[in-house]
């Protein structure tokens, strides 16, 4: 049935989207490509209205999976993981916002681990 579906999918070169390309695509075979967008959030929107389906991280579809608009379908595909990594200038400043902001990504980052999710390091 995924195979079959219509896939709203981010644009050629998006590290989403070279995520299901390598990750997803090789267990399907091919995507029946629908619509391409520019971020996440237009996708999300789309499949709420009905205009195809997508693969996206939970965190941009808690909301929508919460509030009923979205499903997350039950299927035997691996599980999709990103590892990310932030990257700061190692002669500026630290500002408390930079602080705060990072704090806040490890414990992000942590929380996901606790639950399967990928992990930061520092």
């Amino acid at each position: 049935m995924l195979r079959l579906a219509t896939w709203l999918l981010r644009e050629s070169g998006s590290g989403t989207r070279e995520t299901i390309d390598q990750l997803l695509t090789p267990h399907l075979h091919q995507l029946r490509a629908g619509i391409e967008f520019g971020n996440s959030e237009a996708i999300k929107r789309a499949a709420a209205s009905g205009l195809g389906i997508s693969c996206l991280s939970r965190y941009v579809v808690e909301d929508f999976l919460a509030s009923g608009l979205l499903v997350a379908p039950r299927s035997e595909l691996p599980r999709l993981t990103r590892r990310f990594h932030l990257v700061t200038h190692g002669l500026k400043w630290r500002t408390r916002g930079l602080d705060l902001l990072i704090g806040h990504l490890n414990r992000m980052a942590a929380t996901a681990g606790a639950i399967g999710g990928p992990q930061a390091r520092n």
